[in-house]
């Protein structure tokens, strides 16, 4: 809420309640909505709930101002008078973050910025704007998307998945939701042209480990005993052994990993999977039949989309639909190269530093406040995730679409809170947002990634940054893809 500017805020707002669209504040209007009648404390129709399911989805308002009636005038512009009722309208349709954010500022922010959107709205009134045809123009295609999503709606609604659906799916698919408990061992390989032996070992070193591992789980039931012959005090994230089983499901695992996860009996251990960043070992502790009633839920989830899509067809083919192909696929004309931006500032740096953010005492390194930091306690800040994703050096192995999410043609941006040690390797992660289908996918493939270590007045400290990966079913070259936007480094 903090940040976003008006223009955002009264689009967010319009959608919500159901008008057209809000003027902007640059200097050519945007498309005004149309006026509403000024009548003493209108009520505006709630704030429809988001599907189920939708990845904004969260309480229907934060708790309201205690004394105060739902009918209570809050808010007057003119002769428009807006309720408390209203109010709490909007912020119940706002998503999850920035209910969170308005919980800790309280509402002022939000009725200062309504304020000044009907402010405008109602000077945009006075000018007439509404009568311009690029504005109307743009009412419409409001109008229509805000139809279209109510449509839309009310398909979901409809639409049923019966139990014999359900059972004809499972029976189909049923290795698909087979899961195995398994323990994962993992040794870092040292990124190509390190020399630093913290960041991993040789590749003949790794491969020596993992042999060595290997026929000490295969000879000794206590991983316990194990863990504790392989770890180095020094450099703890080299080797990392799961001590307890974790279910795993088929097709959530990159491939080579899932080949031999589900390839296991009971009790085996893999032979070391090399995969650039290191060497695995897996070994199966149990396997696990899904039962339908435990899996019918997500079952369901993968048809409905699948009936809605069939519902569509059918719904273009009453209709009549006719696409120009060739207008369509052919190239999109090239639009101008923006103005040259001004030259930066110089970057400024905490003590110790120099300008670039690199580190006086640590060639690599950058400051923090070179990189934008906030002191979180000692030895820890918080860093925007754009700016600590230039300090990513590896970021195998790329994220696994899910099968499911593929078959259910999902996509979207998993963001990620990361806690990165002083090594620069992930220590912590946790999912902010995204569809539980891809969550399991880009906490997989994070969790190897590796970061230049952030110094701060020469020192390295622990830094928490996010980071967003993004799975989209369709790239340019027609290839199902998921890669991270924050960035993509060189692949080591």
């Amino acid at each position: 809420m903090k940040n976003k500017s008006i223009p955002q805020l009264c689009l967010a707002i319009m959608m919500l309640l159901g008008v057209a669209v809000c003027a902007a504040t640059a200097q050519q209007p945007s498309a005004p909505a149309p006026k509403p009648e000024q009548t003493p404390a209108k009520t505006l129709p709630q704030a429809p709930p988001p599907p189920a399911g939708a990845p904004n989805a969260g309480p229907a308002s934060t708790p309201a101002a205690p004394g105060i009636a739902p009918d209570a005038v809050v808010l007057k512009v003119g002769d428009i008078k807006i309720t408390k009722g209203q109010i709490d309208s909007i912020i119940g349709g706002l998503d999850p973050r920035s209910r969170q954010s308005l919980a800790m500022q309280g509402r002022k922010q939000l009725g200062n910025q309504y304020l000044e959107l009907l402010v405008l709205f109602q000077q945009a009134m006075n000018d007439h704007l509404d009568s311009l045809p690029a504005v109307r123009e743009k009412i419409e295609l409001n109008r229509e998307t805000l139809l279209a999503n109510a449509e839309f709606e009310k398909l979901n609604q409809e639409l049923q998945v019966t139990p014999d659906d359900v059972a004809q799916y499972f029976n189909q698919h049923q290795p698909d939701f087979e899961k195995v408990q398994m323990r994962q061992f993992f040794i870092r390989k040292r990124p190509t042209g390190a020399t630093d032996p913290k960041m991993g070992f040789t590749e003949e070193e790794a491969k020596a480990k993992a042999e060595a591992i290997r026929k000490a789980v295969t000879e000794e039931t206590d991983l316990k005993k194990v863990a504790e012959q392989f770890k180095d005090p020094k450099a703890p994230n080299l080797v990392t052994i799961d001590l307890d089983p974790r279910p795993v499901r088929r097709h959530s695992l990159m491939p080579a990993l899932d080949a031999a996860a589900f390839s296991l009996k009971d009790g085996e251990v893999s032979q070391p999977i090399d995969v650039p960043q290191g060497i695995y070992l897996i070994q199966v502790a149990s396997h696990v039949q899904a039962d339908q009633k435990d899996v019918t839920a997500e079952i369901e989830n993968i048809l409905k989309p699948e009936k809605r899509r069939a519902k569509l067809e059918d719904l273009k083919k009453q209709l009549g639909v006719w696409m120009d192909e060739q207008y369509f696929s052919g190239p999109m004309p090239q639009a101008a190269a923006p103005p040259a931006a001004p030259p930066e500032a110089p970057p400024k740096t905490a003590a110790g530093g120099v300008p670039g953010g690199m580190s006086a005492a640590k060639p690599g390194g950058v400051t923090s406040t070179a990189s934008g930091g906030e002191q979180l306690g000692p030895g820890r800040i918080r860093v925007e995730g754009q700016v600590e994703a230039g300090k990513l050096i590896s970021s195998t192995p790329d994220p696994v679409y899910p099968a499911e999410a593929k078959q259910n043609h999902i996509e979207g941006v998993v963001k990620l809170e990361a806690t990165l040690g002083k090594d620069g390797s992930v220590q912590n992660l946790k999912v902010i947002s995204g569809h539980p289908l891809l969550a399991k996918a880009a906490l997989d493939s994070v969790a190897h990634w590796r970061y230049k270590p952030t110094l701060l007045n020469g020192e390295p400290v622990q830094v928490v940054t996010e980071v967003d990966v993004n799975f989209a079913l369709t790239k340019p070259s027609g290839a199902e893809a998921a890669q991270p936007t924050a960035s993509q480094p060189p692949k080591q």
